[in-house]
């Protein structure tokens, strides 16, 4: 899509020519972090989206459920 050694069209004309911005075409994504893959992390995630699915309405305390829960 984009070639970035066009000679005598840069890649701001490029992209300027396809209606995008510069910044995805420079964009390198990182991967995921090890927070993600920690089966602790995700246990806690599940319990925290469980609690705010049990409290859809009124105040969500996260503190106090997760001394509740013995966390």
């Amino acid at each position: 899509m984009i070639e970035p050694n066009l000679p005598g069209l840069s890649v701001g004309k490029q992209c300027a020519l396809l209606s995008i911005s510069r910044s995805p075409f420079y964009f390198e994504p990182k991967g995921e972090s090890e927070a993600w893959t920690c089966p602790a992390f995700v246990a806690l995630l599940v319990l925290v989206h469980a609690a705010l699915l049990s409290k859809a309405t009124g105040l969500f305390q996260p503190g106090a459920e997760w001394r509740r829960r013995g966390l």
